[in-house]
């Protein structure tokens, strides 16, 4: 299966052009991506998206500024028959709209559901929605201890 990681991030770049490193989370992905699955990494602006492309799974990286370009993305890479998953800040403060847009989102960090998610999809049993396990709730008696 071969997979495209979409990293769109306003921290890309300035008002006077592009002197940031785009982030990380693209290169963390693919990093934690089983070898037998090709990935490449693209950051928008740096790069131009090419809808011809051979990938099995896109995986569209969000923040707040570029969510509407993403989801429009989604839509054209749906039309073609690839299975698009989207992740980010915005992605899960909404899933629902980005459902509408997507075939499974991440809610929180992708990172811990990666290797599910991937597990997943070269299974063929994709699922809607994916959550890191939030864990034991923080005992807060114990933190706040009033002697």
């Amino acid at each position: 299966m071969k997979i495209d990681i979409v990293v769109y991030s306003a921290g890309c770049a300035d008002r006077d052009g592009y002197h940031f490193a785009p982030p990380i989370i693209g290169l963390r992905l693919a990093a934690l991506t089983p070898v037998r699955h090709p990935v490449n990494v693209i950051h928008p602006p740096f790069e131009p998206l090419q809808l011809e492309t051979a990938a099995d799974l896109i995986v569209l990286v969000v923040d707040d500024s570029f969510v509407d370009v993403a989801y429009r993305w989604a839509d054209r890479y749906s039309r073609r028959g690839k299975c698009v998953v989207a992740g980010g800040a915005p992605v899960t403060a909404w899933p629902q709209r980005a459902l509408e847009h997507c075939d499974a989102v991440v809610i929180g960090e992708i990172e811990p559901v990666w290797a599910q998610l991937i597990a997943d999809m070269a299974a063929g049993k994709l699922r809607g929605q994916y959550a890191m396990a939030l864990g034991k709730p923080i005992d807060r008696k114990a933190v706040y201890v009033v002697k």
